[in-house]
């Protein structure tokens, strides 16, 4: 299981029914972008870093006057191997919502030889989709969108994309958005209604009702937002009850495990208070990020602009580690810092702290800070409100 999935379980441990404060937990983790961390030192007690909604790459260009179906869009994001999983139907469904039109294209299940959304290595269930404007105008980079499988008896707060292993792969072409999600191997829940939600943005969950007398998920109509709903199409011969009762006890046995751990194991407890009162805060003033270098001291510093397609093309290392990913640039406000993540390195006595910054020239800086532990409680006591 990947660190995201056991950070986004960790969010949605509490209660029967979400809180306000389990939900705000919930959207900050999913605002922020996953990153890979191949950490070096074997005592790291814990990181975090989470994913934004969906990065959208490539261009825009004329209204499309026909679809590609879900094969030609695995092969049109990067996988011709993928593209053979896919029935070769035009649109299964089509709706429309706000100014969009949404078009659920197909899914297929696949235990891949080559790399497409990392999940090389188990059998997954991916989902293809469209998505255009009403009004004739191409979509656009800013115009992100998340999808969610979500099933029939089991409530979208807990099983959803964030929870089940997801991600997303997006490209505009023709000025439509092709959309192919991956999760975890779904085919087991072919036997219940298994449903496609499509949202703008990560507030997905008030967008849809879940009644727990018949495990019926449904569009909610009070939503003020883009909240749709398709039917998957799903091969009732896959369905597997054995497979369910494991996956369920398992999922239910991983959010026993983080109810009793702290969201950071960093040793010292009122460290640990002050790491804990702050963690998932993803907007800072330029004022508090003063605060918090002035504390510390510089690791590592480096600046970088976005490629033709509007990503940044991020690879970092030192001492502690390495990171790197493509990231959309319009996933960083502009003059607005963020707070990334947090690691405890127990062996060194330190906290690393890292920030990022777009100005107005969409050139991204990242610094890294390295902190003691009175260091770090100096920091943090900076930025209490």
């Amino acid at each position: 299981m990947s660190k995201i999935d056991e950070l986004l379980q960790e969010t949605l441990k509490e209660k029967d029914t979400p809180s306000a404060e389990l939900n705000r937990r919930v959207l900050e983790k999913a605002r922020m972008e996953e990153r890979n961390m191949a950490l070096r030192k074997k005592k790291m007690v814990a990181a975090a870093a989470v994913m934004a909604g969906i990065i959208i790459t490539g261009g825009t260009g004329y209204a499309a006057y026909r679809y590609m179906t879900a094969g030609q869009t695995a092969e049109y994001l990067g996988s011709k191997e993928l593209s053979t999983y896919f029935k070769e139907s035009d649109v299964v469904a089509s709706k429309k919502d706000g100014n969009y039109r949404f078009r659920y294209l197909g899914n297929a299940s696949a235990k891949l030889k080559e790399s497409f959304l990392e999940e090389k290595d188990k059998k997954t269930t991916y989902v293809a989709m469209a998505i255009d404007r009403l009004d004739g105008k191409p979509m656009t980079q800013e115009e992100t969108f998340v999808a969610s499988p979500l099933i029939q008896g089991l409530n979208p707060i807990d099983y959803n994309v964030y929870t089940m292993g997801g991600g997303a792969v997006c490209k505009i072409k023709d000025g439509v958005l092709y959309m192919i999600m991956s999760v975890n191997n779904i085919e087991m829940f072919a036997d219940r209604d298994v449903y496609l939600a499509i949202t703008k943005g990560v507030d997905y969950a008030d967008g849809y009702q879940y009644k727990e007398e018949t495990g019926e998920i449904s569009e909610n109509e009070s939503f003020d937002g883009i909240n749709v709903l398709f039917t998957m199409r799903l091969d009732e011969s896959k369905a597997d009850k054995a497979a369910q009762d494991a996956f369920l006890q398992k999922f239910a046995k991983q959010k026993e495990e983080v109810e009793t751990e702290e969201v950071f194991q960093v040793g010292d407890k009122d460290l640990q208070a002050l790491v804990n009162t702050l963690y998932g805060k993803t907007e800072l003033t330029s004022e508090q990020v003063e605060k918090i270098a002035k504390c510390g001291t510089p690791m590592d510093s480096y600046k970088v602009k976005p490629d033709k397609d509007g990503n940044y093309q991020i690879k970092t290392e030192n001492s502690y580690g390495s990171s790197g990913g493509s990231y959309a640039k319009e996933i960083f406000d502009v003059g607005k810092p963020r707070m990334q993540y947090y690691m405890y390195i127990e062996d060194e006595n330190a906290l690393i702290l890292v920030y990022d910054l777009r100005n107005k020239n969409d050139v991204l800086q990242e610094k890294y800070y390295k902190y003691t532990v009175e260091q770090a409680k100096d920091a943090f006591a900076a930025l209490q409100p």
